[in-house]
Formats: C-alpha cells, structure tokens, sequence
C-alpha cells in the first residue's frame, strides 16, 4: 500500500513537471522553443493559412511575424519554419529608423524568406504621418509600391506598427488591401502575441489544442527567438543593438517597452 502511494505520488508530480514543461508560457524564448511551436501546430492537424485564404473563408492558424529589428532575424525564423513545412506571413517596414531596407543584405534576406514560399506583407506604421485616411491611404500605397519594386513581389496585406485603438478593428481597406486588425480577424480568431517578450493575452499552446477554437492569428517578432535565451526581454534588445548609434537605441526604446524600462535602469545605475 505504502509503496502503490510512493508511485502514485511520483507519477502525479511528474505530471505536473510535464505539464509545466510542455505548455509554452513556461518556456524560454530560443530557435528549440519556436521548434517545438511549430510541432504543436502540425501536431494539433490545424491547417496554416494565409491572410488572403483566411478572407476566402478558409479556417485554421495565421502565422504571422513582425519584423521590427531585424530582416535578417527574420530569416533565421523563415528558414527554420521552411526546414519543417510551415509557412508565414512576414511584415517589413519601408521607413524604420532601426533598419534600412535598402540596405543590401535585407534586401537579400527578405527575397530568401519569399524564395522560401513566405508571404510578405508592410508593416505600416501611420505615426509617421500627419493627414486623415485619404492620406494614409495614399502614403500607405506609396510604400507598397516601395517595397513591391525592392522585392519584385506583390504586397496583398497589411499590418499596422503599434496601431492605436481607431485602426483595430477598422472596417475599412487600407491602400485597397486587407490588414490583420479588419473586424472579421478581431472578431472570429483567437489573437495571441508575444508582443513585449512574453505570451501577453493566452498560451498559444493551449489555443491550438483548443479544438473548439475555430481560427487563430498567431504573432510572434523574430527578434525574441533569435537572441539568447537567458536574457531579458529588455537585455536581448541590449544585446542585439550593441554597437549602434545613440539615435537607433533611443528609437528602439520609443517603441519597445522592455528596453525603454531596461535603458532607465541602466542610467539609473550610473547616477547612483
């Protein structure tokens, strides 16, 4: 009796490890944890979807990337997810002040993705600005035309750059295409991202084994999968932008809130 209950207890705390270990919320952010992402997609015999099919009314997972760092980043995630069956949609930015897409080996490293069978979308970012949706639609068509002319591939989606509260869930086009914030995404897929360095609304694992959920868009950023793992969120954005000019880091911590808490921290340490 004594020794059924050992074992008993044994396997219910192993189990408990287990569950711990396979739920994605517990694990690091690294290329082996995207790796097992990608397995628990294929596993779960959800079909992965672009944009455009899921707006002809087919069902399954949007994997979606934003590449707000790093092209090249973002083909360390192209290359994995191509190496195992999986395709995405990536959105690149024409007039990020992080990095140029002009620039010869983004240039590069965005035709290898769409080599890869990748789609590719603009990452917008209306912040930039100033004007009322008659603008936006046309600086919004101007950059597509920018980044279709630098890639030689037709830009059929958009998504927004820290979009404020007025563009999720906007019915309207934008440039004449669809954007992943339309009100048929907000409102018929599961939304999860790892915004911020860290699965901020659910865990996708959890999501995708759900099998009464009918759709998910799922956003990762290349840039938390591809720098150590054993660092912070604030700590791989440190990491990444050594060695940049000043006006590239207080870019970056304008628009990512872990490295802007990590850069107050690290002045306030030298003022103490």
């Amino acid at each position: 009796m004594q020794k059924s209950w050992k074992i008993s207890g044994l396997i219910r705390i192993l189990i408990l490890k287990n569950k711990n270990f396979k739920i994605m919320k517990h694990k690091k952010f690294n290329l082996a944890s995207y790796k097992y992402l990608i397995d628990v997609i294929k596993n779960s015999k959800r079909n992965l979807i672009s944009f455009n099919q899921y707006f002809l009314g087919k069902s399954g997972v949007i994997l979606r990337h934003d590449i707000d760092f790093s092209p090249t980043k973002a083909l360390e995630i192209a290359r994995l997810e191509h190496n195992h069956g999986v395709f995405s949609t990536f959105f690149v930015m024409l007039n990020s002040k992080i990095y140029s897409m002009q620039d010869a080996d983004n240039i590069k490293a965005m035709k290898s993705i769409i080599c890869m069978g990748h789609d590719i979308g603009l990452h917008f970012d209306p912040s930039v600005y100033q004007g009322d949706e008659n603008v936006l639609n046309t600086v919004c068509q101007n950059e597509c035309n920018s980044i279709e002319g630098l890639l030689s591939k037709k830009i059929e989606i958009i998504s927004f750059h820290r979009p404020e509260k007025k563009f999720i869930g906007m019915k309207n086009k934008i440039a004449n295409r669809y954007h992943s914030y339309m009100p048929e995404l907000i409102e018929k897929t599961k939304y999860c991202s790892d915004s911020e360095g860290k699965w901020r609304f659910d865990d996708p694992e959890e999501l995708i084994n759900n099998k009464s959920i009918k759709n998910i868009q799922l956003l990762t950023h290349p840039i938390w999968w591809t720098t150590p793992s054993n660092l912070s969120p604030g700590e791989k954005i440190a990491f990444f932008l050594k060695g940049q000019d000043e006006s590239v880091k207080k870019e970056a911590a304008r628009n990512c809130k872990p490295y802007s808490l990590y850069r107050e921290k690290q002045i306030q340490m030298k003022e103490t």
